[in-house]
């Protein structure tokens, strides 16, 4: 769906969430990176990017992301 659609931010969420049930929080991060600039007002995007690096225990960027 990526290939297909690369300004879609609805697949890299999508592919976010399914990381995040792997708990690869790194590659979730980079998804919601992908969402943010295609679509930087998707207030979403910002908490669930906060969530990943919450758990990766990356507080200050989380809390960046939260404010946001």
């Amino acid at each position: 769906a990526i290939q297909l659609s690369p300004n879609d931010a609805s697949v890299y969420k999508y592919r976010a969430f399914a990381k995040s049930d792997l708990k690869d929080y790194a590659a979730v991060i980079k998804d919601f990176d992908e969402v943010v600039r295609i679509d930087p007002n998707d207030a979403g995007a910002y908490k669930f990017r906060g969530n990943a690096k919450r758990n990766l225990e990356n507080y200050e960027a989380a809390i960046r992301d939260y404010d946001e």
